[in-house]
């Protein structure tokens, strides 16, 4: 039995998710895992205090799933020329959440995933994904650092 068979490659497109994706590739060559990309998106969010009609809504949902459609197949395509065989989930709804959940449904051994860096108080003030999924997944977690200061 190897040490990692299934990955779970959390992506929303960044240079630290790009950055997450490298290491993701070495780690399934080398375990010959599969590895599950995934976007998780929501707008809610991204709504201030606008009075939105529904055609709006259903346009911005559109173009989000677009967008998150472009970011996966990108990771997928950069993984199967690699030879590693995935699987791809494109989900709307709040990412820590669908991150954890994705974990347990698709048995994770390992989630590899892209940190922001936001620091101690930007992060606790603003939330982060990455603290999230830290304390809550059943499987470890590697954060990948921007190399950003």
């Amino acid at each position: 039995m190897t040490l990692f068979q299934n990955i779970l490659f959390p992506t929303d497109g960044s240079p630290e998710a790009k950055k997450a994706q490298e290491t993701v590739k070495e780690l399934a060559l080398k375990f010959s895992a599969n590895v599950t990309v995934l976007n998780s998106y929501e707008f809610s969010g991204l709504i201030g205090g606008y009075e939105i009609t529904p055609t709006y809504l259903a346009e911005l949902d559109r173009s989000l799933e677009e967008n998150a459609e472009k970011i996966v197949t990108e990771a997928v395509k950069d993984f199967e020329d690699s030879g590693i065989k995935t699987k791809q989930i494109i989900a709307k709804g709040d990412p820590a959440n669908t991150i954890q959940e994705t974990a347990e449904k698709e048995q994770s051994d390992l989630i590899v995933m892209g940190s922001r860096g936001l620091g101690a108080v930007k992060g606790f003030l603003l939330g982060s994904v990455s603290n999230y999924v830290l304390h809550h997944v059943k499987c470890p977690v590697m954060l990948i650092q921007s190399d950003k200061k």
